[in-house]
């Protein structure tokens, strides 16, 4: 190493700050060439990445696309968008997933997204196309020679992956499934312990307004009034040494 450790560490991490993306290892080994070996600078790069993740740092540096770049951390994304706005990269959950079969079966045609999807996608690989996150692969030899499909770096830059093979593998998305399976067993068992629950309730609510109800129509079978009654009391009420509206009240209350 013709640099001093230190005076190369400190020239890398300025590249690093003034690259608006991830930077091969290559670009670095042209710039050093008689300097630095590729082992060295891939040991800067390394013991750069350590101190970032070891000091109380705003920035992290990750490899990405088969590059190196540096990176705000997540956590502190709140405050940063106070005083820069960023750049609205919006994705439809669709778009995500057309995107997700094209990462998983590259290089793939436009019939076999279709064809997981259920519905036509051209419209959504249109879109994918024009954000850079796919690119066109060649031609397929099926019948026709249709269109091949595959992500782009920028891809791998946008979803912070060093390469294709970071992407999760079969046995973990078999285990994410499984997991998610797992959580709407436990939510549908919950919710069908709820409604028993409500049913139940609704059980005992509807015997105990039955059982009122019944008081109800004991306590009025053991009032003396019926219409002729009523009448016969009216007549005697003029010649009736205590008025009728009191009697009535006495009347209203049930018998022992």
């Amino acid at each position: 190493m013709n640099l001093s450790k230190q005076k190369a560490f400190s020239i890398i991490e300025s590249l690093l700050f003034v690259s608006s993306e991830p930077r091969p290892l290559c670009d670095f080994e042209t710039l050093f060439k008689g300097d630095l070996s590729s082992k060295e600078i891939l040991e800067i790069l390394k013991e750069l990445k350590q101190a970032y993740l070891l000091e109380e740092r705003g920035i992290h540096l990750e490899k990405v696309s088969k590059g190196w770049q540096l990176r705000t951390k997540a956590e502190n994304k709140d405050y940063i968008k106070k005083m820069k706005p960023p750049v609205v990269f919006r994705l439809s959950k669709l778009s995500l997933e057309a995107l997700a079969i094209i990462a998983f079966e590259q290089p793939c045609t436009k019939m076999r997204v279709d064809e997981i999807r259920g519905v036509d996608s051209a419209h959504l690989l249109r879109n994918l196309i024009e954000k850079e996150l796919v690119c066109w692969a060649g031609q397929s030899d099926l019948p026709g020679k249709p269109s091949l499909y595959k992500t782009t770096k920028k891809f791998l830059e946008t979803f912070g992956l060093e390469n294709l093979k970071t992407l999760p593998s079969d046995k973990q998305l078999e285990e994410l499934f499984a997991t998610k399976e797992e959580e709407d067993k436990t939510l549908n068992s919950v919710s069908k312990e709820f409604d028993h629950s409500v049913q139940k309730q609704n059980l005992q609510n509807a015997k105990k307004d039955e059982k009122e109800g019944q008081n109800i129509k004991n306590l009025l079978k053991s009032f003396p009034l019926t219409v002729n009654f009523l009448e016969k009391e009216t007549k005697k009420d003029s010649n009736h040494s205590v008025p009728f509206e009191k009697r009535k009240a006495s009347l209203l209350t049930p018998k022992e």
